[in-house]
C-alpha cells in the first residue's frame, strides 16, 4: 500500500496549516482499514499502541509530539513497504517494526 505521505515530524503536532497534516491522512487510512466508525477508531488506537503511542485517546498528540511522530512514522513505513496488508497483517508488521525501533 505505498503512500505519498511524507515523514512526520514532532512539529507537525504543534503547528496549524491549511493543508491536512500527514498524520491525519494516516489516521483515516487506519480507520478505513479497520472498518470505519467505532470499529475503525478502535483499530486505529490498537495500531498506534502497537507502534508506541501508549497514551489514552483523550491525550493530544501535541502533549508528546516526539512519541507521536515516532509511532506514526512506524505506521507510515509499514504502509509504504508492505503491499496488500489486511487488518491483522498491518498490526503484526507494526508490532514487529516497533520492537526494532524501541
Amino acid at each position: 500500500m505505498p503512500t505519498d505521505i511524507p515523514e512526520i515530524k514532532a512539529q507537525d503536532f504543534l503547528s496549524f496549516s491549511r493543508e491536512t497534516p500527514a498524520y491525519v491522512k494516516l489516521e483515516q487510512m487506519l480507520i478505513d482499514l479497520g472498518g470505519k466508525g467505532v470499529k475503525g477508531t478502535s483499530y486505529k488506537m490498537n495500531v498506534l499502541n502497537a507502534a508506541g503511542w501508549n497514551y489514552g485517546k483523550l491525550i493530544s498528540y501535541g502533549a508528546h509530539p516526539e512519541v507521536a511522530a515516532s509511532a506514526f512514522n512506524i505506521i507510515r513505513s509499514v504502509f509504504d513497504e508492505e503491499a496488500d496488508l489486511d487488518e491483522d497483517g498491518l498490526l503484526s508488521q507494526v508490532e514487529q517494526r516497533a520492537k526494532n525501533v524501541h
